[in-house]
């Protein structure tokens, strides 16, 4: 049987094919697996080798040729969403850092401005770009005005003070540079700005004798309790968006191996979520995670994803430790039984990791995505405690999971 020829927008290499099934294998047929090695066991290794590799381009035609998915769902709706609350964010009094600034924020303003960056082509009139800049502007400010905010004197233009004053800089540091720079990336053909630069300088001026960023501490999962690697993540995660030109850089060299070896080291320890953030950054900056315990990861995501075809944020709360996951307070809207936040961060990373939309996993999710989104919102799940989702803080969570949806549905 001569199996027909794939359409110009489904072609990718025998490797990636390869690797697509291996995942789908990996997840679906455990059984065929274990006999296939079983009745190989005393096979040369080359023919074992071979064997394999021939199994999976089996299952590359089998499994994964099919049309592209058609991804339909409200861009229009998503964009008045964000761009309101990037307005509602800057304008609370509970975000205000003085001057005018506000604080940036893990739930709110990083993830939309990360979002919005990606819905330019699809907004009418520019209000995507519009809000966006309007972060931007935000963050420009904070760090030219860096040398005064670390000073750690009570200034017009604050920082958090008490026992959090440290850790306030590292966050923020990091946040400041990773949305600097990925609007760079996104508007100003991956050309670096003198006041980007900046923030990548005093990014690194807070990396810790370990490797680390100090990371505030409010008690709250998933991205303030006890989250120094999620944070050192995403410092790993701005200085790959920076570039190669960037991060070859030979004063750089010392400075990348402390972060590779905190994260390297650290990773087995980890709560799912931040192994997952961890393997997003891997997509942007060479030597962080091996090929190993990448398959690994995939396929322990695979085997969490719910019957409806998307994730729950409980479930990354999981260590090796504490298979029992985060807690739940509720989720909005209440029948839902995944959320956005986990589903669109876990397509997000699979897709900048080079699994195929037409990989029956990663399809179910993109399926799930878009079939529920509701007024350009997504669902979110409350782990800390219940929350009226129509609340200014009730909104937090809705906002990291709609905007980390549309970031998933618009990465390439």
């Amino acid at each position: 049987m001569t199996l027909p020829l794939m359409k110009s927008q489904q072609k990718r290499t025998l490797l990636s094919s390869a690797v697509d099934c291996l995942y789908v294998l990996l997840s679906f047929k455990p059984r065929i697996s274990m006999k296939v090695a079983t009745r190989m066991k005393h096979t040369k290794p080359l023919i074992q080798a071979i064997g394999i590799l021939s199994l999976f381009i089996i299952m590359s035609n089998q499994l994964c040729y099919g049309s592209s998915i058609q991804l339909n769902w409200n861009k229009p709706a998503a964009i008045n969403y964000l761009t309101r609350r990037t307005s509602e964010w800057l304008t609370w009094p509970g975000a205000a850092r003085g001057s005018g600034s506000a604080c940036i924020s893990c739930h709110t303003s990083m993830p939309l401005a990360l979002a919005l960056s990606t819905l330019y082509n699809a907004s009418s009139g520019g209000n995507a770009e519009i809000a966006e800049n309007s972060l931007v502007k935000n963050v420009k400010m904070r760090v030219q005005n860096w040398n005064t905010i670390s000073s750690l004197k009570p200034v017009a233009i604050q920082c958090y003070y008490g026992d959090k004053q440290y850790s306030s800089l590292g966050t923020e540091s990091v946040m400041n540079a990773l949305v600097l720079v990925n609007y760079s990336r996104e508007s100003a053909n991956d050309t670096l700005s003198p006041v980007t630069k900046k923030s990548l300088e005093y990014l690194w001026q807070q990396e810790q004798p370990d490797g680390s960023w100090k990371w505030l501490n409010f008690g709250l999962s998933p991205w303030e309790n006890n989250n120094i690697y999620y944070g050192t993540a995403l410092a790993a995660m701005a200085v790959g968006m920076a570039g190669k030109n960037y991060y070859t850089q030979p004063d750089l060299k010392s400075k990348l191996f402390l972060m590779r070896q905190y994260l390297n080291i650290g990773y087995p320890q980890q709560r799912l979520h931040d192994k997952v953030v961890y393997m997003l950054a891997s997509t942007w900056l060479p030597g962080l995670m091996n090929r190993t315990s990448k398959l690994a990861l995939i396929q322990q995501l695979y085997t969490l994803q719910k019957p409806d075809g998307g994730w729950s944020l409980q479930d990354l709360g999981s260590t090796p430790a504490t298979t029992a996951g985060w807690g739940g307070a509720g989720i909005y809207p209440s029948t839902s039984l995944s959320d956005g936040y986990a589903t669109g961060l876990i397509v997000l990373t699979l897709k900048r990791e080079g699994v195929s939309v037409n990989n029956p996993v990663l399809r179910k999710a993109l399926l799930w995505l878009t079939s529920h989104e509701n007024n350009g919102t997504w669902p979110a799940n409350y782990i800390n405690g219940s929350r009226d989702p129509h609340s200014m803080t009730g909104k937090f969570m809705r906002d990291a999971a709609s905007a980390f949806a549309v970031m998933a549905l618009n990465a390439r």
